[in-house]
């Protein structure tokens, strides 16, 4: 029942409840966005939210991890180190997030340490070094995933929105932007049944044609100012 879907403070969104011939018993699959770089955050709120929607005995079917998994926290390498495990032990998904991209763009050769620019991202620089300057696994993470329910009916994760990993989707986005932001013009990408995304750090369920749109929140650093 799309009445039914909850979006819990902390960065996860039940998507077993995103379709109305989905039994929420029996179909359980969670996604968790923007940690950021906190080792305790991955498996403290996925773990609470296994516990709230289990059954049976039986943990969610497939755990996808919405982007912004390193930088800006305090130990990227441990939780980086954290969800690669769960993806060879356990499936897990990911997607890109704009702070894995800025962390890759930390590469670049032609970044000069006493530029202005350096100073903007010495976080991401940091976070770069602390990975060991190994940027494969975030540059293999892709900018979408897809979970298929009964009917073939769709589930997309991306970290912002179709347009790119940065264009956030907001209560204040109208809803031609907001077409835009699902279906961008000139893109080979129909309208998913169920859009996931996060970026902006704040929850948010909204419904646009056939396409409903659920922003998870965040684990970590939360922006819809609520203490």
């Amino acid at each position: 029942d799309r009445g039914q879907v909850g979006v819990h403070r902390g960065g996860v969104a039940p998507a077993h409840q995103f379709h109305q011939r989905t039994d929420p018993m029996t179909e359980g699959n969670l996604v968790e966005t923007d940690v950021p770089g906190d080792f305790a955050k991955p498996g403290f709120v996925i773990g609470k939210a296994v516990a709230m929607h289990q059954h049976d005995g039986h943990g969610p079917d497939a755990v996808v991890m919405g982007g912004d998994l390193v930088n800006r926290g305090p130990r990227p390498a441990e939780c980086l180190e954290y969800v690669l495990e769960k993806q060879q032990a356990e499936g897990w998904r990911f997607v890109r997030g704009n702070h894995e991209d800025y962390v890759i763009s930390r590469a670049d050769p032609g970044i000069a340490e006493d530029e202005p620019a350096f100073e903007v991202h010495r976080a991401s620089h940091w976070t770069y070094e602390q990975l060991g300057r190994d940027l494969s696994p975030l540059q293999s993470m892709p900018f979408q995933q897809s979970l298929y329910g009964p009917g073939s009916s769709e589930v997309r994760i991306v970290h912002a929105s179709m347009r790119n990993n940065r264009d956030g989707i907001y209560s204040e986005t109208t809803d031609l932007d907001l077409s835009r932001k699902i279906a961008p013009p000139g893109k080979q990408c129909p309208p998913p049944a169920v859009l996931v995304v996060g970026h902006t750090h704040r929850p948010l369920i909204r419904q646009l044609d056939g396409t409903l749109v659920v922003n998870a929140g965040s684990a970590g650093l939360p922006f819809d100012r609520d203490p």
